[in-house]
């Protein structure tokens, strides 16, 4: 079976490192150099302080026209403002629904998207769990095993070979009976962990021991659950699971912290933004978000200033 996945970053490269030891995949960075990188000395995947040196087939996203038709499925990895680019190298050599592309981006809004690339189908969404620290652009430590959570209306033959392939891959999948559930649930653990995580610099963990940051927290969760709720969900047990979560991933960077530590645009937009957008939508007052959202921002133009 022929894997195809779109995005290089950490949850990429561990996607790929993993389904390449039973399955041939292509592995597409958004630029030559990391290809280029990625050609010669292949993805380095660190678990459990051993490494592992996997070699997917490797191209970048101007130079996918060397790829075959025959591939079963194509992974979205990229961030929510790199899924435009990514899903024109995918209308390059998806031709048929027999291949089904699979998004895996952070917070809401691709879905719009998706629906516009593909309008005849073809397409699903995911959502996971799994732990992974970019370390360098062919590196990538496995900080954590989660799950990865899919949507359950597929056709029969697609979630055979979907769990065969998470199976022999060694990763864990499940199916949801409400894919977009899914997605508000991690959107509302990463509202209230990512951007405190981000403007603190602190792991996961250290969320717990301070009382005047999970109380932050909290309040970024409330105004989400609100919000949730206006869109028929009923978030309100969350909060649990929230600091549940921290304590299950206490060593780990959330994704906003490595972007910021590592000089990158984050997904502040994509994640707290939309709680900001939506709250406006329906008339709930969304104060400590919205907070987030320029706190965030004006790191990100403190460290472009800084870099220039």
């Amino acid at each position: 079976m022929n894997i195809a996945v779109i995005g290089a970053g950490a949850i990429g490269m561990l996607l790929a490192s993993h389904f390449a030891r039973s399955h041939q995949v292509y592995l597409i960075t958004r630029t030559k150099e990391q290809a280029d990188l990625i050609k010669n000395q292949g993805v380095v995947l660190e678990k459990n302080g051993a490494e592992e040196i996997i070699f997917p087939y490797v191209y970048d996203q101007e130079d996918t026209c060397h790829i075959p038709r025959e591939i079963s499925y194509i992974f979205l990895t990229v961030k929510q403002f790199h899924l435009s680019g990514a899903l024109e190298a995918v209308k390059r050599w998806k031709t048929t629904n027999e291949t089904m592309v699979i998004a895996m981006q952070n917070g809401m809004g691709h879905e719009e998207k998706l629906a516009s690339a593909f309008p005849e189908g073809g397409w699903t969404m995911a959502v996971t769990t799994e732990g992974a620290l970019k370390t360098g652009r062919n590196r990538v430590k496995h900080t954590g095993e989660g799950i990865t959570r899919m949507e359950m209306d597929l056709p029969e033959e697609n979630r055979l070979q979907l769990e065969g392939l998470f199976q022999t891959s060694g990763l864990s999948l499940e199916w949801s009976p409400d894919i977009v559930e899914t997605m508000w649930k991690k959107l509302l653990v990463n509202c209230a962990i990512n951007p405190v995580t981000g403007i603190m610099e602190i792991r996961n963990g250290e969320l717990l021991s301070n009382p005047h940051l999970l109380n932050i927290m909290k309040k970024i969760y409330e105004e989400g659950a609100l919000v949730a709720k206006k869109e028929g969900y009923d978030l309100s047990y969350l909060w649990k699971d929230i600091t549940e979560i921290c304590r299950n991933t206490f060593h780990n960077e959330s994704s906003m912290l490595q972007d910021i530590r590592s000089g990158r645009k984050t997904e502040i937009e994509q994640i707290n933004g939309v709680i900001v957008k939506k709250g406006k939508q329906y008339g709930v007052s969304t104060p400590a978000n919205e907070l987030m959202v320029q706190l965030i921002l004006g790191k990100e133009t403190k460290n472009s200033s800084s870099d220039g």
